[in-house]
């Protein structure tokens, strides 16, 4: 099972850090911890269940799995549709029972446009006590529990490779993300170097220095912001470190030195540079990751003189690293290239302009409410939620020529395009696919050395 992308980059963007797969906190008791039983919680109200009622000691005899999930967290809400197919092929395996922490009002109505548009058929029930006595410190959150009812694994994803080991009752490794787990996981001091004297994993876990590592499970995930004032990315950088990060965002930063594409930011960057690089190489393995399963990701830890360290050269010796440690040719070019585009027709224009209404927002996993806000911050919703930009690598522009503030209220689903697509075109707005030019960083295998000793013309 692939689980949505929508996991890390809707954490990403909030976070930045170990913990970036999680989306709610809280602080009440002591959390439940890998190698202990699991409380004997009484859920009640079961939904899809043959029982109304039911505890943790009647569903032992079967490995058992919770799926903790809130609308707080609209990562937590995008896998339901896998999991749902998972559980139609499992369920005489296993245990699942999804449980909505009903922190908010809005959950049940929210569950309830998902399972209406996906057919869910999972148990699940909606309780807030697990939060409150136990602290379930992030969402989501999944619980493997065993046949005897011991904690076998917390994770922030159901995959699937981990079903088969966990119903066999072996051993399996997984990210670690009880409260213990993640402690480890963030021990990461982003004013000291990587690495140096155990900040964010061994001394000797290197390639080169400048350093270069491929991520490790316990390593720690960081990049620093965008800056707010317009100055350069790296400006006043002491240290330029990019840890637990995928290959194409490296690369870019080395290139274009644009961390994030995002309607926040200027909206010259997603118009005029593709975030997507152009891969002419016999084995893009390595371009291939998931940030929520820890899959192909790496580290660079870069640090300079003081008197060189501007912008510029920064980037200059990390182009030189990278060409040192995977060997890509690496050029920046005009291609064509897809993105989206949001338009609207002449009615729309009209019938969304702002009423001389007061500015609101309102937004959840099923819906949207704007009133007084630019066109801009629909466009970032939508890229978010969506994916677009991380995910499937499509920016969407403004070519809607709206230049006041709009009101709109959208009920979609908000992770879903198709959804989404449909609710835009009742209010005259159309998202389309077109091609325009853009700066791409293409990356070729190396071309072969030709030996001094050959000659020709012999």
């Amino acid at each position: 099972m692939k689980v949505s992308k929508s996991i890390i980059w809707f954490t990403w963007i909030l976070i930045l850090s170990i913990v970036n797969f999680s989306c709610a906190q809280s602080e009440y008791g002591d959390p439940i911890q890998i190698g202990q039983q699991f409380p004997n919680i009484t859920f009640e109200s079961i939904q899809n269940s043959g029982k109304n009622i039911l505890t943790i000691e009647e569903m032992k005899g079967k490995p058992t799995i919770l799926y903790i999930f809130s609308s707080v967290c609209h990562a937590s809400f995008t896998p339901l549709p896998q999991l749902n197919q998972l559980y139609s092929d499992n369920k005489d395996k296993i245990n699942l029972l999804l449980v909505g922490l009903d922190l908010e009002d809005s959950i049940r109505n929210d569950y309830e446009t998902f399972q209406k548009l996906y057919g869910l058929k999972i148990p699940v029930t909606f309780n807030s006590i697990i939060n409150k006595k136990y602290n379930i410190r992030a969402v989501p959150a999944v619980y493997w529990i065993d046949t005897n009812g011991k904690v076998k694994a917390i994770t922030n994803v159901l995959d699937e490779k981990y079903l088969k080991p966990f119903v066999e009752g072996k051993s399996f490794e997984f990210i670690d993300y009880s409260s213990e787990g993640k402690e480890k996981l963030g021990a990461f001091n982003e004013n000291e170097l990587f690495l140096i004297e155990g900040n964010g994993g061994s001394e000797m876990n290197f390639i080169q220095r400048s350093i270069v590592t491929k991520w490790r499970y316990g390593m720690p995930n960081y990049s620093p912001s965008s800056r707010e004032d317009g100055k350069d990315y790296l400006y006043d950088l002491k240290y330029l470190q990019l840890i637990g990060r995928s290959l194409p965002e490296i690369y870019r930063i080395a290139y274009f030195g644009l961390p994030y594409w995002s309607a926040y930011n200027e909206k010259e960057i997603s118009e005029n540079y593709s975030i997507k690089p152009v891969l002419e190489i016999k084995d893009s393995s390595k371009f291939d990751f998931d940030y929520s399963l820890g899959r192909n990701l790496y580290c660079y830890s870069q640090v300079l003189p003081e008197d060189k360290r501007t912008p510029n050269q920064m980037r200059e010796v990390m182009k030189r690293d990278l060409k040192n440690a995977f060997d890509y040719d690496v050029t920046v070019e005009i291609r064509s290239m897809p993105y989206l585009a949001l338009v609207a027709s002449d009615e729309a224009k009209i019938k969304l302009k702002n009423q001389n209404k007061k500015g609101e927002s309102n937004e959840s996993i099923a819906h949207l409410n704007y009133i007084n806000r630019p066109i801009k911050n629909l466009i970032n919703t939508i890229s978010y939620n969506c994916d677009l930009i991380y995910d499937k690598n499509l920016p969407l522009i403004d070519e809607t020529g709206i230049e006041e503030n709009i009101d709109i209220s959208l009920n979609a689903v908000m992770t879903d395009l198709d959804d989404v697509k449909r609710a835009l075109k009742e209010q005259g707005l159309e998202i389309v696919q077109k091609m325009k030019d853009m700066k791409c960083i293409v990356i070729r295998d190396p071309k072969p050395e030709i030996s001094q000793n050959t000659q020709t013309g012999i």
